[in-house]
């Protein structure tokens, strides 16, 4: 099986910005159309994905037709917007039960963030014992 990246194509893809949720809605009807649209918009064509999951196209073809008895597998999906470089069905199955996603910090922006806000602090402390010295200074100059 080919390396993710490997995988050339003339087609154009959606970048993740541009799959608003109000077009993922319009489009999908069920979690088997937003796996559709998933394939769609990203970079590669279905046999290209087909070989990047390891399957065979036509495979793929009747998991991704609603009228056959072959879902797509669930344990699945992961798989897929991985391949296909967006969460499309991700945010179907949000939006449909009244959520949002958003991406969580990594844990260098954790790091960063906690980093920020000790610096914050470490200032505050400064700021204040340089205050306290430039009164002590003026009550040294005036008192000796």
């Amino acid at each position: 099986m080919a390396e993710q990246g490997v995988l050339l194509s003339e087609k154009k893809g959606l970048s993740q910005e541009m799959v608003s949720n109000e077009m993922v809605m319009a489009r999908c009807k069920s979690l088997t159309s937003a796996i559709d649209y998933c394939i769609e918009a990203s970079p590669y064509t279905r046999q290209q994905i087909a070989f990047q999951m390891g399957v065979d196209s036509g495979h793929l073809n009747r998991m991704l037709n609603p009228n056959d008895s072959m879902n797509f597998p669930p344990d699945r999906i992961l798989e897929l917007m991985a391949y296909c470089g967006n969460l499309i069905p991700l945010k179907f199955i949000a939006l449909s039960a009244r959520h949002g996603i958003h991406r969580l910090m990594s844990d260098v922006e954790e790091e960063n963030e906690r980093l920020k806000e000790q610096l914050k602090i470490r200032d505050h402390r400064e700021s204040a014992i340089m205050d306290f010295l430039e009164k002590a200074k003026v009550n040294l100059n005036f008192g000796g």
